[in-house]
């Protein structure tokens, strides 16, 4: 594996593509749903062939992640920027990259001890103490760090869980629904603990004969100051307000809906791909989009919601564009920025048969090895026709 020059990344500000608008406009009924008070519904009820695609997308910026025997990376499925660093969920562990995407280190060391993780199951930023929070699930405890990665603390938990927040000094789990969390016979998804590790509530009863098959990329998030939850299940974000979870958005695909009840068995579960509409893996938020990919009816689709303007348009069913990209937003960043990544050897092969026509993305493919590290691409969308 060889190092790449970075050089060109610095002149790439700002390249546009292009993507072609089909169909009428993709405008969305808004409303107050009848099953929660005051949350807002997107209506997703139409074929997905009736919505507009988005129109142009644009490169804010590339950034090439070090690729070393200590930073090597396997799918990444969480991402965050923190004080100007990135940090990266891969293979279990947690790896932090500077701004330009130089490696800098791995948070906590392997193992069984204080200070140390089995795994990096999840983890969460509390941007009041300036630290990382670590959900190691083999473990079963949670390790805080701070941001130059030093061990500060581990509280030790009763449970396997799969998604961690912090709101004030609680911590927030999502539990995937195993009964044998707790010692009596009710099943939760989300459990509130104190600074102890010690449960004080739990919330949204679940199905304890039934194990998920496929997890969500995010399950906690905070936007504009408040710990959201989505509830893939009931395609539903709530806002937790430090005593209970609040509706917040729904997304209803009417007749397509999924029957909550088919959780409760596995051959009732492969009807749910095969007939009906669900939130699939991916769903992140910005100042005024909200992005959600889903299965529509055993095939991908991939939308963006404009949340002003009330508008929901689609990236296409198979994520790529006249670019050849494929393009999954995994994070938001200020502005309306969201993050998605460039696998190495895709866009290699993209280039190899001539499918690439962004000067900087023939750069960057030229540039990179297959075996690198995936590229961090930043971009923005527009709706306009």
């Amino acid at each position: 594996m060889r190092m790449i020059d970075r050089s060109f990344y610095f002149v790439l500000k700002v390249a546009t593509v292009l993507l072609l608008s089909v169909g009428c406009k993709g405008n969305v009924e808004k409303e107050e749903s009848e099953t929660f008070e005051g949350v807002y519904t997107i209506k997703l009820n139409k074929d997905i062939s009736e919505y507009s695609e988005i129109s142009k997308f644009e490169i804010q910026d590339i950034i090439q992640l070090e690729t070393n025997a200590e930073s090597l990376l396997g799918k990444i499925s969480k991402v965050q920027q923190i004080e100007e660093q990135w940090y990266i969920h891969s293979m279990s562990k947690l790896f932090v990259f500077n701004t330009n995407g130089d490696f800098t280190y791995t948070i906590g060391e392997i193992g069984n001890g204080p200070g140390e993780l089995s795994e990096v199951t999840d983890f969460w930023f509390d941007s009041g103490q300036k630290q990382i929070i670590v959900l190691d699930n083999s473990g079963r405890k949670i390790v805080i760090f701070n941001l130059t990665g030093e061990f500060q603390k581990e509280i030790g938990i009763n449970s396997h869980p799969q998604g961690i927040a912090k709101s004030n000094n609680e911590f927030l789990q999502f539990l995937n629904r195993s009964v044998s969390d707790f010692e009596s016979n009710d099943s939760y998804d989300v459990a509130l603990l104190d600074e102890n590790g010690v449960v004080k509530r739990t919330f949204f009863p679940s199905t304890p004969e039934y194990t998920t098959w496929y997890m969500p990329n995010i399950i906690f998030y905070e936007f504009d100051g408040k710990v959201n939850y989505f509830d893939y299940w009931r395609n539903q974000i709530y806002t937790w307000n430090e005593e209970e979870f609040i509706p917040y958005l729904k997304i209803d695909f009417a007749d397509s809906n999924f029957p909550y009840e088919f959780t409760k068995s596995a051959q009732d579960y492969d009807k749910k791909k095969r007939n009906y509409r669900f939130i699939h893996m991916g769903l992140v938020e910005s100042e005024n989009y909200l992005y959600f990919d889903i299965y529509d009816k055993g095939e991908l689709a991939y939308f963006f919601y404009d949340k002003q303007n009330n508008e929901l348009n689609f990236l296409n069913k198979d994520r790529y564009n006249p670019e050849n990209l494929f393009i999954q937003p995994i994070a938001t960043l200020s502005n309306d920025r969201f993050v998605s990544t460039i696998e190495p050897e895709h866009i290699k092969v993209l280039r190899e048969h001539n499918r690439l026509t962004n000067p900087v993305l023939i750069d960057l493919a030229d540039a990179m090895d297959k075996y690198d590290n995936p590229s961090l691409l930043v971009f923005t969308v527009n709706f306009a026709d």
